[in-house]
């Protein structure tokens, strides 16, 4: 115990002290509260002081000075400086504040509005970011002044809502809990500082903000000291590229997270369980998700509707000519997949997009490339009753099924007895959607080897899992555990992002589906598509939208070339960055054996 109050007790955290110390003297000369309230209200005051100290150094009379003179290296320092404060609040501001911050800190592209279809210009640090690397353009000036003066405007917010927050020591817990998570999927990607790479010393402030909270509150010393050892592992990173993220994550960050998880079980109390199991102590691996989370209230499970489900999924009936059934483009023996670049519909003609896997499709909020529907349920109707897919009726397949005996006692044994005399047609996509939620499995090589299974995956997969999540950027959108565009930490959301994808391997012309544009008619989302899971990918290929590229390796060499813009192809709103990820051959070849070492097993249930 004595050198974390050491680190605490720094110079550099001296303000920490004397709150501490004010605190201490309240608590002895009031004796009306409880020692546990004290210790809520000193480190209410710690986030005050922090969330103050970032409102202080970016007001104007402070920045402009040096924006007028032009001064790039001062105000590269600076910005350094405001980022790091931001990180010590940041466990706090993203779990009590999210839309502030957010807006302290969201990514430097436009916010939609989905009802309304509008976009929301972007602020914050990124977009302050972008301004000053990777140099700093003094014609820029103006904007660089309009974005610190949004960023001042919304410090202030964020003391104001601050102000009126009181948490109990449960919160503040849970509030660790998730920055643990967010560090460990997003902080050390350089997923909010794509463009100046300070994630990692950032990751350490964040780390070191938590355990100074968390000592403030008196957690064990348990926890404290492994969460110092995953801080030091931190700071002792010379470069960004150069960091063992893997050994990171499996020998210092897992204890850490572990220690605070169980500390954690039974405080926690949610009306609703989030997408986290709430007893989840370890990232990889079976037993993180909720899989209730991600499915309707009204969703059905049990043994005997799965088998319904599964006999679904293979009956021919559904499809308007009896020719298709949903395994004929999700076979089960390639992953769910069909193998082709584009399936053909019920007329024989070619789908416009390629038909993804449906492992661990269960674990989504959007389904479909162009996130439509909101649930597996949605996306079983949509198929369906398609015409240009299955072409079907779900009221008149139910009328038909009804007819039939063998289905009759199967939807009762499922739904109960009177249930196969009306069949309905939200029973059938029930028991769809309840056989695939059995789909999930995160039991791949890889996913052993963070369980700590040494030998589980070779060296060249260990540097590939490094890569990606580092030099290569792929963690950036294709977000750990499940390495899809699942956001961290909350999972409560899927991204989509507009990469330039080609219109043929050729990588000459640019592909003229519009993706959620079509949807949802706002610019930024045009070629926007939703960002799938690399998990299982080696055997759900083609890849991308419509199938383009035939193998990893043409997938990784896309992406090393910065993406369509990258290639020269018209893609004005890109969200993939352009520039050229200068990977070596070598480096492109671990990339995709990481990738080949997330394949699980497949269902064995026939």
């Amino acid at each position: 115990m004595d050198r974390f109050r050491h680190t605490i007790f720094h110079p550099g955290y001296q303000w920490m002290g004397i709150i501490l110390g004010v605190g201490l003297l309240c608590w002895i000369g009031c004796g009306t509260r409880s020692h546990q309230q004290s210790l809520q209200r000193n480190l209410h005051l710690l986030i005050s002081s922090q969330i103050d100290s970032l409102y202080t150094a970016t007001d104007s009379a402070v920045v402009f000075p040096v924006i007028r003179e032009h001064d790039s290296a001062q105000l590269r320092l600076m910005f350094g400086q405001w980022r790091r404060q931001f990180k010590r609040a940041e466990w706090a501001l993203e779990y009590f504040m999210p839309g502030t911050a957010k807006a302290l800190n969201g990514a430097a592209i436009p916010e939609i509005e989905m009802e309304e279809h509008k976009e929301l210009e972007p602020s914050g640090l990124q977009v302050v970011e972008t301004f000053l690397y990777p140099h700093y353009d003094t014609t820029n000036e103006a904007e660089l002044g309009r974005a610190v003066r949004n960023l001042h405007a919304t410090l202030y917010r964020a003391e104001q809502i601050w102000q009126a927050t009181r948490p109990d020591t449960a919160q503040w817990i849970d509030a660790a809990y998730y920055e643990l998570l967010r560090v460990a999927c997003m902080g050390i990607t350089g997923f909010d500082s794509p463009l100046s790479l300070s994630s990692l010393p950032e990751a350490a402030a964040a780390l070191q903000a938590v355990q100074q909270g968390l000592l403030v509150i008196q957690v064990p010393d348990s926890i404290l000291q492994p969460l110092g050892g995953a801080i030091a592992n931190l700071q002792q990173a010379r470069t960004f590229e150069s960091f063992d993220r893997a050994i990171f994550l499996r020998s210092y960050w897992q204890p850490a997270f572990a220690a605070l998880a169980r500390y954690r079980v039974p405080m926690v109390a949610y009306k609703r369980a989030p997408a986290v199991l709430p007893d989840a102590v370890h990232l990889f691996g079976n037993g993180f998700f909720n899989l209730a989370y991600f499915s309707p209230d009204t969703a059905g499970q049990g043994a005997r509707l799965q088998h319904l489900g599964q006999r679904l999924f293979n009956e021919r009936r559904l499809s308007a000519n009896g020719q298709l059934s949903c395994a004929t483009c999700h076979q089960p023996d390639k992953f769910f997949s069909d193998q082709q670049a584009l399936s053909k519909n019920i007329h024989g003609n070619q789908l416009q997009r390629n038909t993804p896997g449906l492992l661990n499709a269960a674990l989504q909020t959007n389904y479909f490339w162009d996130m439509r529907v909101l649930n597996l349920e949605a996306q079983a109707k949509a198929v369906i009753e398609n015409a240009n897919e299955m072409h079907g009726s779900l009221d008149a397949i139910a009328s038909r099924l009804s007819a039939d005996t063998l289905w009759r006692r199967l939807f009762q044994a499922a739904f109960g007895p009177t249930a196969g005399s009306n069949i309905s047609a939200a029973q059938i996509t029930a028991a769809l959607a309840a056989y695939q939620r059995t789909l999930v499995n995160f039991d791949s090589p890889f996913d052993r080897y963070m369980l700590g299974a040494d030998t589980a995956i070779d060296t060249d997969a260990i540097a590939g899992f490094n890569l990606f999540m580092g030099k290569a950027k792929c963690a950036t959108c294709h977000f750990p555990p499940s390495f899809a565009g699942l956001v961290p930490p909350q999972f409560d959301k899927m991204e989509s992002e507009v990469i330039g994808v080609p219109a043929s391997a050729a990588n000459d012309s640019r592909d003229a589906d519009e993706g959620r544009f079509v949807v949802h008619p706002v610019e930024a989302w045009r070629h926007s598509f939703k960002t799938p899971t690399v998990r299982n990918v080696a055997g759900t290929f083609p890849y991308m939208h419509n199938g383009v590229y035939r193998t990893l390796e043409q997938v990784v060499d896309f992406y090393n070339k910065g993406g369509g813009a990258g290639l020269g192809l018209d893609y004005p709103n890109q969200t993939l960055p352009p520039e050229p990820l200068l990977l070596t051959a070598k480096e492109q070849l671990q990339l995709v054996r990481f990738m080949e070492s997330l394949t699980s097993p497949l269902p064995t249930h026939r």
